[in-house]
């Protein structure tokens, strides 16, 4: 097994504006992991890279990374992910200042990593740029004390069929100096409808001004004038929607405590209006687009998006009789959660892999196995 690493220090305060107000309250680690994914799959594409998708048993693992790294208040490998039956693994870590939009703060933690300002080897962008890596776990923590938060990514190649020869040479390129761009492509070019072109040069120094400063919140690029509340644009306004009326009852699937936006209109900005998790809404009508983007129109000027709702109504327990054996990495535990939810924390108590618990019902993707302890249902399996 081959094992790079590195870790990022914060990107220089003055090139973000951090954003205030009631975005900070909307965070959920599982949307900004996923956001972050598929902008470091978007930068692998533009090098020819096949994308990395992301692994369930590497996902709890890097989230309690991301959750270390900010409760000790900086960045160690101490405690890594190592496997010896993989070919290869390798972290990333980094601190980012925190804007409230998740697209927003997905480019800045890729475009961090990316440029390594002060890591000669550029270990973190070799790290997500690896031809041969295939998995990924990514853990997101928000540090509200200090309006940042930590990322932690942890890559690797499960496939014993990958070329040794390969994997060796990569390995040493890892611990070069510099960038060989012909031998390994190394280009991030983040021109699309949101943001200004920003190519990057071997040294990874930026040669156009990205767009506000390092793409802060509000935005503003000759393609969206007015900016837009996390200063990543989504698709445009209702003339490029296909709307239908509906007669349904939606029920909030979010994370309990919190809400998700009301827009005003399908891929529109925010009213600042936020419907709770739980609660249930008359729906109106359905816009759809060419991109399969979902909107439910719940009132006048009033929309919001199809992944957060569900038919059914989920904020109740439903009850169970059985037993569950945890499925999870050989000598790692799984974390024991306080509610049926990745945000309100977990207790230092894991539950081994192999052990076996009663349940007594499940919620949100969530198994109980005790007053207020719960368990991710993807790790257990249900006897």
């Amino acid at each position: 097994m081959l094992n790079a690493a590195g870790s990022l220090t914060p990107v220089h305060a003055e090139n973000i504006s951090l954003k205030a107000g009631s975005a900070l309250n909307q965070f959920n680690q599982e949307i900004w992991a996923q956001k972050i994914l598929t902008e470091m799959n978007r930068l692998r594409s533009q090098n020819n890279l096949q994308p990395v998708t992301s692994d369930p048993i590497l996902m709890p693992f890097t989230q309690a990374r991301a959750e270390t790294q900010r409760a000790n208040g900086s960045l160690s490998h101490e405690g890594r992910y190592e496997n010896s039956n993989y070919s290869w693994t390798s972290e990333n870590l980094a601190m980012t200042p925190f804007t409230g939009g998740p697209n927003t703060d997905a480019k800045n933690v890729v475009a961090q990593l990316y440029d390594d300002k002060g890591v000669p080897t550029f270990g973190h962008r070799k790290n997500m740029l690896a031809p041969f890596i295939n998995k990924v776990g990514i853990g997101v923590a928000y540090d509200a004390a200090n309006g940042c938060f930590w990322t932690a990514m942890t890559l690797i190649d499960d496939r014993p069929s990958t070329d040794p020869d390969l994997l060796n040479r990569y390995y040493l390129y890892c611990n070069q100096n510099g960038v060989d761009d012909t031998s390994w492509p190394t280009h991030y070019d983040m021109t699309n409808k949101e943001y200004l072109t920003a190519h990057y040069n071997e040294q990874g120094i930026s040669q156009d001004q990205i767009a506000d400063s390092k793409f802060g919140p509000n935005t503003k690029t000759p393609a969206n004038p007015n900016g837009t509340e996390s200063g990543a644009p989504e698709s445009g306004n209702v003339s490029e929607w296909t709307i239908e009326d509906v007669s349904k009852i939606g029920f909030i699937n979010y994370v309990p405590g919190y809400g998700i936006a009301i827009y005003d209109e399908p891929g529109g900005s925010s009213t600042g209006q936020y419907l709770a998790h739980g609660t249930g809404w008359k729906i109106f009508q359905r816009a759809t687009n060419t991109k399969n983007e979902i909107y439910y129109n719940v009132g006048k000027n009033q929309w919001i998006r199809s992944e957060y709702v569900s038919f059914t109504p989920i904020d109740s327990m439903e009850p169970m009789d059985g037993v569950v054996t945890i499925n999870y990495i050989p000598g790692f535990g799984v974390n024991l959660w306080k509610d049926a939810s990745t945000f309100g924390g977990f207790y230092e108590q894991k539950l081994p892999t192999g052990t076996q618990w009663k349940v007594m019902g499940k919620k949100n993707g969530f198994y109980n196995v005790g007053k207020n302890q719960w368990i991710q249902s993807d790790y257990a399996i249900l006897n």
